[in-house]
């Protein structure tokens, strides 16, 4: 019964498409839960994630994680291949080679867009494409640490996408933000530094531009109404020229002592809501839970619990917005 709904489901969606001449493009982040290469790097704080090390990252497990990864992506709608899907916590190029040749993103048409990074403990921010939707116009890491302060951490991703079938540009920005590592407090002026280099990105793509299509998706390690994100990027759920479509939802990616909280975000310029605002869900899907033995209720399968192997996923789930999107061979 319910691979017939569902079936019935892509069919109405097939035959929508044909009367509004529109479709759907599908935007995926994912928080991967630690994606490092077994092999042992010694210029990056690596050495938990190899085979020797205390988490015994062997080259079985990291095959499991990648096609855990890729599991995500193409089972995260049943109607909906991703277009653009967002990344964190990935050691290097090696660990996304993984999830294209073990998880098989490859064979389905996706690439990679990836810098490295100087954070201390050597993970990145990358952007997986659907190459056979979307064409990468331009892209750059963008700064966010200090080295005057000692003060490391992911880069943004910057890329400049053009998509089909409306042949419109997307400006899109992938961020990890610093963490609450230190207490919430002490590390606020962290989470206020990369804010800043976002809002000034923003900035930027809107002196070409002033009605560029932004979207701005990641983990924020802040919830949608911290002052990193409301003061320091300037984004709320309405009245802002940058609209946080996670902040008006009730809807959690990540659970901490019992409490689920939104830090997953995606965050639009106001001109991609003009028409039709795209639509914020969580991809809570049923294999990536498990029964909270500690607290009611359940909460992510996570690959580790402290040093335990736990054979799941990650501990975050992915956050996704879907865009109408217009055919102009069909109008």
């Amino acid at each position: 019964m319910k691979l017939l709904t569902c079936i019935m489901l892509c069919l109405t969606s097939i035959t929508t498409l044909a009367q509004t001449t529109s479709d759907t493009l599908l935007i995926v982040f994912y928080n991967t839960e630690n994606l490092f290469h077994p092999d042992n790097d010694p210029e990056k704080n690596d050495d938990e994630f190899t085979p020797d090390g205390s988490r015994h990252w062997t080259y079985e497990r990291f095959r499991t994680k990648c096609e855990r990864v890729a599991e995500v992506f193409t089972k995260v709608d049943t109607c909906n291949k991703p277009a653009l899907m967002g990344v964190c916590e990935i050691e290097n190029r090696l660990a996304l080679d993984g999830v294209l040749c073990y998880g098989r993103l490859g064979s389905k048409g996706y690439d990679i867009v990836h810098y490295e990074s100087p954070d201390q403990r050597g993970i990145d921010v990358a952007l997986f494409y659907d190459t056979t939707r979307v064409e990468i116009l331009d892209s750059r890491p963008v700064n966010v640490s200090e080295p005057e302060r000692n003060f490391y951490t992911r880069d943004l991703l910057y890329a400049q996408v053009r998509y089909t079938p409306s042949d419109d540009t997307l400006n899109i920005i992938v961020c990890h933000w610093p963490s609450k590592l230190g207490g919430a407090e002490r590390s606020n002026g962290n989470r206020m530094r990369a804010a800043n280099v976002t809002r000034q990105l923003c900035d930027s793509i809107r002196n070409t531009n002033a009605d560029a299509s932004i979207v701005i998706m990641g983990d924020f390690n802040d919830n949608a109404d911290s002052e990193p994100i409301t003061k320091g990027l300037g984004a709320d759920k309405e009245g802002t020229d940058l609209i946080n479509l996670s902040g008006d939802t009730k809807l959690s990616s990540y659970k901490y002592r019992g409490r689920w909280n939104t830090i997953d975000h995606i965050i639009v310029s106001e001109s991609m809501c003009r028409n039709a605002r795209p639509v914020y869900t969580i991809g809570n899907l049923p294999f990536l839970l498990e029964d909270d033995d500690r607290y009611p209720g359940q909460k992510p399968l996570r690959t580790f619990v402290g040093l335990k192997y736990n054979n799941g996923y990650s501990d975050h789930l992915p956050a996704m917005i879907k865009i109408p999107v217009t055919n102009k061979e069909k109008e």
